[in-house]
């Protein structure tokens, strides 16, 4: 048994799920990835096995379905363990962690088309921050209930719906139907859990009132950000390009530089991404370009993630390969600001200065991502940071 959430190494965590194990069967057109043992993880995660197979899908653009008469779940196309296991984390940090107290201990209620979450450990509640398309799969595709939980009969099954269809029109605007299926144990049990942990509305206000007063705003803040971020991308139809999949990762909440790391590694994998293609995909997602005088803010900013991605002077001049494309032909209004580009990336340590004079002393024409006119443009704008750069190193010496 591993542990639920991929940050967490505590090996007396008490919250654990199987490892996923797929298999590869077919061949050709008809080869497809079976996950074995979906059932047990969907069971130690609290959440309908359709739903994280539906995330597969939805990840690696491709067909997916789970089959509830064998308990089989088929993902179309030949996909390793690891790689479905790095997907089913991101399920886990999206769909089943506590954005506050970081536990598995989250439950999805519906409310008028959208998913309300409340953690039975801290209390927390509010709306599921996510844009993900599964959101919109789980509001429209509710899992049905288990047979011991329902009526014998279709006249049962009937009755029932009708009883359920009578509580929803009796009930305030604030109770929500819950979304997750569950025993008549579980449920006895989660009543005595909210007991022992006082998860009434009362107690929550009180223990979180503070911070769901920023947090409402933030929410409100961020979902905001992502559907301008999404609204700008339907216009050159690139709702499902990687830049824009991880722009959005990053506008719906605070992320360490690990779990983007983690997340440009994914979109790499299921995209097929080169080396260069991966730091182009970062830079265009994490810079603002329509104010071209915030660009040495944003470096800063962002410093630690691009140093990441430039440990040594290979990487550090593929990065500035994709930097001379982002100045040069992407948005050339950054061409004036080059040498103060240059002057962060060296500040920020970013990149070295054997990287940039090793970059300014290479031929114009031996630049990947632009023409021999913009190299020369773009060196000579560099020309001012990079002399003082190579005096600096000779006084030095």
């Amino acid at each position: 048994m591993i542990n639920i959430g991929r940050d967490n190494v505590d090996k007396s965590y008490r919250y654990k799920m199987p490892p996923l194990q797929a298999k590869v069967e077919g061949r050709g057109n008809g080869i497809k990835t079976v996950i074995v043992n979906m059932v047990d993880i969907a069971k130690a995660l609290h959440v309908d096995p359709a739903y994280p197979t539906k995330f597969f899908g939805f990840e690696l653009g491709a067909q997916s379905k789970f089959n509830t008469k064998d308990e089989r779940a088929i993902v179309n196309g030949a996909h390793t363990s690891s790689d479905l296991a790095k997907l089913l984390e991101k399920f886990i940090e999206i769909f089943v962690i506590c954005p506050t107290c970081k536990l598995p201990e989250i439950k999805m209620n519906l409310k008028t088309n959208n998913l309300k979450i409340d953690c039975a450990a801290c209390g927390h509640t509010g709306v599921l921050e996510t844009s993900h398309r599964l959101k919109q799969y789980i509001i429209k595709n509710p899992p049905t209930k288990k047979k011991g939980e329902t009526k014998e009969g279709k006249s049962g099954k009937k009755a029932e719906k009708k009883e359920e269809k009578k509580e929803r029109e009796q009930e305030p605007e604030d109770e929500e139907a819950s979304v997750q299926p569950v025993s008549q144990a579980k449920k006895k049990k989660e009543k005595e859990e909210e007991f022992v942990t006082d998860a009434s509305k009362e107690a929550q206000k009180k223990r979180m009132a503070e911070f769901l007063e920023s947090k409402e705003g933030a929410t409100a803040e961020k979902q905001k950000k992502v559907e301008a971020i999404l609204a700008a991308a339907s216009l050159d139809n690139k709702q499902e390009s990687p830049a824009t999949v991880l722009k959005v990762f990053l506008a719906e909440r605070e992320r360490a530089v690990s779990a983007v790391v983690s997340e440009i590694k994914r979109l790499q994998v299921s995209r097929g991404l080169d080396e260069t293609q991966r730091v182009k995909v970062l830079l265009e997602a994490i810079f603002d370009l329509s104010d071209p005088n915030t660009i040495v803010t944003q470096i800063g900013k962002h410093a630690a993630l691009l140093r990441h991605f430039a440990p040594e002077r290979n990487a550090g001049l593929l990065m500035l390969g994709c930097f001379e494309e982002l100045i040069g032909v992407i948005e050339p209004k950054l061409l004036p600001k080059t040498a103060h580009i240059l002057k962060a990336l060296y500040d920020n340590d970013v990149l070295s200065e054997d990287t940039l004079i090793a970059w300014h002393d290479s031929p114009p024409e031996s630049s990947f991502m632009v023409n021999k006119k913009t190299a020369v443009d773009i060196r000579k704008k560099g020309d001012v940071f990079l002399n003082w750069l190579k005096e600096a190193e000779e006084e030095e010496e």
